[in-house]
């Protein structure tokens, strides 16, 4: 029986035995999630174009786009570091570096080069925005997010591109760093010493957060900004890490609910998720931090809940989930210039008979061109990828 496995945005076909293990259960949860994600971010930024008053609240709806980016964040802690976490705590072999990369390199970059210059077309077709050669130069190696000029000068759900390879750089070397000292500790003490360092980096990009939003107020006020300042590499390490820290404690240290703690945890998400969603993330700084990182512990209790309640396993293997977490990566990369495109050809305005419009169309418009290029330029990657052992 073949199933979704996710790792970050892409997802990729396994093969996997019949008996199912709480692992297989949570990949496969993991790939509804990220779907989930995708679906907020597209919902977020129809939202943002449109401004529709639902209930008299706009601002809630931001909050969609920021769990979705988390979600992404924490799924990428969650699933990649497993490997190199074995390898510290364990005797067995360290990973390779170079085919760690080459993988992430297969699995990312041929569909984001695409999606790049398909937004370039766009969006200088319909006068969106004309980008410059720097522009472009500097999505292709992934150095837009160092500066405001170019955060989102092509297409706005690219900034997280950068922010992600920042992560599939540093997890190697930083495991590599940590290899000495976790080897020559007690092995059954290695797992308590690398949750101890995860959890000091947690608070470590925390503070660096709280410190860049204390001395310099105004980037909270400046979306571009707070992405180039705070919402980097550094600052959403935090969000990697407490993804890397879910993984060990449902792998390692074999973390399990009972029935009456499933019931806890899901009171606890559904609360927070609430507390979050009223909240509006630009009210103060504090409210900025805690938001995305209030949105990431959001996520990882899903991942812990979720995978234990047989109708929700069951829903995530559904066809219809399947083949919407197929799609999910391509949907992200090329969602907003088309959605720009169509708001601006219809002439639309800001209103909610708009949203309703919009949403339609890019319903329409969306799901057949990521179908067609998941189909056939992130599939045969993905195939030459897998070969990569």
């Amino acid at each position: 029986m073949a199933v979704q496995q996710t790792e970050a945005f892409a997802p990729e076909t396994i093969k996997i035995v019949s008996k199912k293990t709480p692992r297989e259960d949570r990949y496969v949860i993991a790939d509804a999630l990220r779907l989930t994600a995708i679906i907020a971010v597209v919902l977020n930024h129809l939202v943002a174009q449109t401004n529709p008053r639902f209930f008299g609240y706009t601002h809630m709806f931001s909050f969609l786009g920021t769990w979705g980016v988390a979600t992404f964040f924490v799924l990428s802690g969650y699933l990649l570091s497993r490997p190199f976490v074995q390898a510290l705590i364990g005797d067995k072999p360290f990973p390779s570096m170079r085919l760690f990369l080459l993988r992430r390199l297969l699995r990312i970059v041929p569909l984001y080069v695409v999606a790049l210059f398909f937004s370039v077309i766009v969006v200088n077709y319909f006068a969106i925005m004309h980008p410059t050669s720097t522009d472009v130069v500097s999505h292709l190696f992934f150095l837009h997010d160092f500066d405001v000029a170019t955060i989102e000068s092509i297409n706005g759900p690219l900034w997280t591109m950068p922010v992600d390879f920042e992560f599939y750089f540093a997890l190697p070397f930083m495991a590599l760093l940590l290899s000495p000292v976790m080897r020559s500790a007690p092995r059954a003490n290695r797992a308590n010493i690398l949750l101890a360092i995860i959890a000091f980096g947690i608070v470590l990009t925390f503070v660096y957060r709280i410190m860049m939003i204390v001395r310099f107020p105004q980037f909270t006020h400046d979306e571009f900004a707070s992405k180039v300042y705070i919402n980097n590499g550094i600052g959403l390490g935090n969000i990697f890490l407490l993804g890397t820290a879910l993984g060990m404690l449902l792998d390692i240290y074999k973390f399990r609910l009972s029935q009456s703690q499933i019931a806890t945890f899901a009171a606890v998400e559904i609360m927070l998720f609430i507390a979050v969603w009223r909240t509006d993330e630009g009210s103060s700084s504090l409210a900025m931090t805690m938001h995305m990182f209030l949105s990431a512990v959001s996520s990882a209790l899903l991942l812990i809940v979720l995978p234990q309640i047989p109708f929700i396993i069951n829903l995530s293997k559904s066809r219809l989930v399947v083949s919407g977490a197929s799609l999910a990566y391509a949907i992200y990369l090329f969602h907003l210039p088309i959605l720009e495109a169509a708001f601006k050809a219809l002439a639309l305005g800001r209103n909610n008979l708009s949203f309703v419009i919009l949403s339609f169309a890019v319903i329409l418009l969306v799901i057949p061109i990521a179908y067609v290029m998941h189909r056939f330029v992130e599939r045969p990657f993905l195939l030459l990828k897998n070969r990569q052992r």
